[in-house]
């Protein structure tokens, strides 16, 4: 990762640190933890929204090539 860019996402971090009022976050633990607990929280709400849309939608909506036929 580049400077810039480690710059930016710590931007992106500290703004939904500040939506939520959870600055104290940011200042309790260390820059890299609490950017991995943003991705894990991100990653997780992602992978829930996707669920959710295949779910409702009745198809396979990551992997279609590796769902199950039905005939």
């Amino acid at each position: 990762m580049s400077i810039k860019n480690d710059r930016l996402r710590w931007q992106l971090v500290s703004g939904v640190l500040r939506a939520f009022h959870l600055e104290r976050l940011a200042n309790r633990h260390s820059r890299k933890t609490v950017i991995a607990g943003f991705n894990l929280v991100n990653g997780g709400v992602s992978i829930a929204l996707v669920s959710f849309i295949a779910l409702v939608t009745q198809e396979a909506f990551i992997f279609p090539s590796l769902a199950a036929c039905r005939t």
